[in-house]
C-alpha cells in the first residue's frame, strides 16, 4: 500500500503554505482525487468543512464531514474511497508531530486525546471555535509573504496555537460523549488505558501491570486496545517509554544511569540495549546526534 507524505502535496493555487513538512491547503478537492487506490498517511492532517460534505472511508469504516466538522487524519491512517457534494469545500492543514517537538508535554496531551479519537476522527465546531480556526488561519495566511527567516517560525507557532484550542475542543467532545454514555466498554477501558500511560511517563512497561490498575485481565486489556486502536498495548507502552527517554536526552542534562534509574530499569546495560533496540541508537549517541536540534 502506497505512504503519503507532506512531501506528495505539491506546490499549486490551492497551496496557501508549503516548507519543511508543513503544508497549509485552501481547497482539498484540488490536492486529492477521489476513487484511487487506498492509501496510509505519515502525516496529521486536520481537514475544516466550511461547506458541504464528503464521505471518506478511514480505516474500513466510512464517515461524514460536512459543514462546521474536522475530520482528523492521523499518522497510520488508511484512507480509502470517498466522494463530495457539488458544494464541497474543505481546508487542510499538513504537518508532522515534529514540527513542534519542542512542545515536549503538548505532544504527549496531543497523542492521548488523538489516539482516542482515532476511531471518533469527525469532531463538530461550534461557532465560537470555527471562528477561532478561521482567525487562526487568516493570521498565517497573512504571512505567507513574511521575510523567510521568521515566517516558518511564525507558522510552526500559529499551529501550536491550534493544537492547543483543538485540545480544547477534543476534551469537551470526549467529556460529551462519556456523559452521554456514547463511549462502549472498550472505548472507555483505551481512554483510561491512555491516560494511566501518561501518567507512567515510561515507568511501567508490561501490560500486566496497567491491567491490574485498571481491574482488568490482561486479556481483556489487551483485546480492548486493539479493537479500538489497531495497535496491541505492548506497541503503545513501548512508544510512551521510549518518548520518555528522547524527551529526557534531548531536553535535560541528566546522564544516562540517572535516567535509567528514574524510569525503573533494572540495569543501566538493560536500559542501553532497550533503547537500541528500538531506535537503533545508544543513549548516548542519540543525544549527540539530535540534541544539538534542540538548542
Amino acid at each position: 500500500m502506497r505512504k503519503v507524505t507532506a512531501n506528495d502535496f505539491q506546490e499549486g493555487k490551492w497551496m496557501d503554505y508549503s516548507a519543511d513538512g508543513i503544508r497549509i491547503i485552501n481547497d482539498v478537492r484540488q490536492v486529492t482525487r477521489p476513487n484511487l487506490d487506498a492509501v496510509t498517511i505519515d502525516m496529521i492532517v486536520v481537514n475544516i468543512c466550511v461547506q458541504g460534505k464528503a464521505v471518506v472511508t478511514i480505516d474500513g469504516k466510512k464517515h461524514t464531514l460536512s459543514r462546521n466538522k474536522l475530520l482528523i487524519l492521523l499518522p497510520n491512517s488508511i484512507v480509502g474511497s470517498y466522494k463530495w457534494s457539488d458544494d464541497f469545500d474543505c481546508k487542510a492543514l499538513v504537518f508532522s508531530l515534529k514540527n513542534i517537538e519542542n512542545g515536549v508535554y503538548l505532544c504527549r496531551k496531543i497523542w492521548n486525546d488523538l489516539s482516542y479519537l482515532r476511531q471518533h476522527p469527525v469532531v463538530p465546531l461550534n461557532a465560537e471555535d470555527l471562528q477561532v480556526f478561521r482567525y487562526y488561519y487568516g493570521i498565517a495566511t497573512s504571512h505567507i509573504t513574511a521575510d523567510p527567516v521568521y515566517r516558518h517560525e511564525i507558522i510552526c507557532n500559529l499551529i501550536k496555537s491550534l493544537i492547543y484550542q483543538y485540545l480544547l475542543i477534543t476534551d469537551r467532545f470526549l467529556t460529551e460523549n462519556k456523559q452521554n454514555g456514547n463511549m462502549n466498554s472498550n472505548d472507555e477501558l483505551f481512554r483510561r488505558f491512555l491516560e494511566l500511560l501518561a501518567f507512567s511517563q515510561g515507568r511501567m512497561r508490561k501490560v500486566a501491570q496497567y491491567a491490574e490498575q485498571l481491574c482488568v485481565t490482561p486479556k481483556q486489556l489487551s483485546a480492548a486496545v486493539k479493537a479500538v486502536s489497531g495497535r496491541t498495548a505492548i506497541d503503545w507502552i513501548t512508544e510512551n517509554t521510549v518518548k520518555s527517554i528522547t524527551n529526557e536526552l534531548l531536553y535535560t542534562q541528566k546522564s544516562a544511569s540517572k535516567i535509567a534509574g528514574e524510569l525503573d530499569f533494572p540495569t543501566i546495560s538493560f536500559f542501553g540495549k532497550f533503547f537500541k533496540q528500538h531506535t537503533g541508537f545508544s543513549p548516548r549517541a542519540y543525544r549527540e546526534k539530535f540534541g544539538d536540534r534542540k538548542k
